[in-house]
């Protein structure tokens, strides 16, 4: 693990065929979190991320098949600097990307996972107040037809990698338990969510209540089930 490399900032730009090539020669890890002296996409300079959550925050679904196609890990945390340890699938859940979380569920993601706080310390990265570069999802339209939002033009880099429904989401909560109360905090404006984010959510809704591992009556942490 020590010896691990992450996929270099030249891999990420060239897209998701440069970065087959990479993890197929064994030049790099797909499961290391990537670290890089300016923003990228929707990751700003200085904050760790693995490579399947800069998937999923940039809802780049071809990037999210190749990684796991070449062995990223569905079940480790993303590494994002929040309070709560985001599995992928929890992240997808979360910001409503349907394709992402239906491709997880395919790969295996355990659909009742709860989500846990995270243990150590967390450090936000300091935000810059103009990007280097628009999200990675706005330069690939069709790789997310649900239609997520574009940066505003003058927004902090934090704003990209962490939107505001991330906090709707509580320790002991399941996926299905996330996907409900991120589309209530959209409902009441409590969160700001992808512009399409009723027909995402309602997907991702589908994606988990069609999966047949899904406990619709499993409480969380405050015993509250999903019904």
């Amino acid at each position: 693990m020590g010896n691990e490399v992450s996929l270099a900032l030249e891999d990420i730009r060239a897209g998701p065929a440069a970065v087959h090539a990479r993890l197929r020669s064994g030049g790099a890890s797909a499961n290391k979190r990537m670290l890089f002296p300016e923003d990228v996409g929707p990751l700003p300079k200085g904050c760790k991320c693995t490579p399947l959550g800069f998937a999923i925050l940039s809802w780049n679904i071809e990037l999210l098949d190749t990684l796991l196609a070449l062995g990223a890990d569905h079940r480790k945390p993303v590494g994002l600097p929040l309070c709560s340890d985001f599995t992928p699938l929890q992240l997808a859940v979360a910001l409503g990307f349907a394709a992402g979380v239906r491709h997880l569920l395919a790969a295996g993601a355990d659909a009742n996972a709860p989500l846990q706080l995270k243990r150590g310390t967390t450090t936000a990265p300091t935000p810059t107040s103009q990007p280097s570069h628009q999200p990675a999802r706005s330069r690939h339209p069709h790789q997310h037809p649900q239609g997520a939002p574009p940066a505003e033009p003058n927004a902090g880099s934090d704003q990209l990698l962490l939107p505001d429904c991330l906090a709707c989401a509580r320790p002991g909560d399941a996926p299905l338990h996330i996907a409900i109360d991120c589309a209530a905090a959209a409902a009441f404006g409590a969160a700001s969510l992808p512009a399409s984010g009723g027909g995402c959510r309602m997907e991702v809704f589908e994606a988990l209540l069609g999966h047949p591992a899904t406990d619709l009556n499993r409480p969380n942490a405050r015993g509250r089930t999903p019904l």
